[in-house]
């Protein structure tokens, strides 16, 4: 049984059997062949070696990721804008949850489509439709965190454009 096989029936295109219930060895990957030096166990230095990785993650996806770097402007004009308009305590907590969940909402959804686009390089509509969903996620994220930013810093933003004798 080929790879492209087991490929094709996990994605519908031909009706799976029993034998298919397990991926090909080839389709497994082999743990003696680490992609990375082999961490040391729970550590200081493999809390570090940790925290390297994830780093170099965030590097890829603002080196990469067109959206993600709108999401670091967007990030840093919230900030600034929380900054200047003396954002209290609750408020800050609002928008670095926002932030965060943008943020996390495009690692997975980059995440995902380059696990998508090993699995299956070739175009399927399946995989299409897993990709939108995906950012259809993070479209939602982000309008949710628009919302928050919009009642979170529109009341002070509103006061300072009016004026304090308009506070009402």
């Amino acid at each position: 049984m080929s790879d492209a096989g087991w490929i094709q029936r996990r994605c519908g295109k031909v009706a799976p059997d029993r034998r298919d219930s397990v991926p090909p060895p080839s389709a497994i990957p082999n743990p003696s062949s680490p992609r990375r030096p082999p961490r040391p166990g729970f550590t200081p230095a493999g809390r570090w070696s940790s925290f390297i990785y994830a780093a170099r993650g965030l590097r890829m996806l603002i080196r990469t990721q067109p959206n993600a770097r709108l999401h670091a402007a967007a990030a840093l004009l919230v900030t600034i804008a929380g900054l200047a308009l003396g954002v209290d305590a609750a408020g800050w907590c609002r928008l670095a949850a926002s932030v965060a969940a943008v943020w996390a909402a495009e690692a997975f959804n980059t995440a995902f489509e380059l696990l998508c686009d090993v699995v299956h390089p070739d175009y399927h509509p399946m995989v299409r439709d897993a990709k939108d969903a995906a950012a259809g996620a993070v479209l939602a994220v982000s309008l949710g965190a628009a919302a928050v930013g919009a009642f979170t810093l529109g009341p002070p933003l509103w006061l300072w454009l009016t004026g304090p004798e308009n506070a009402g």
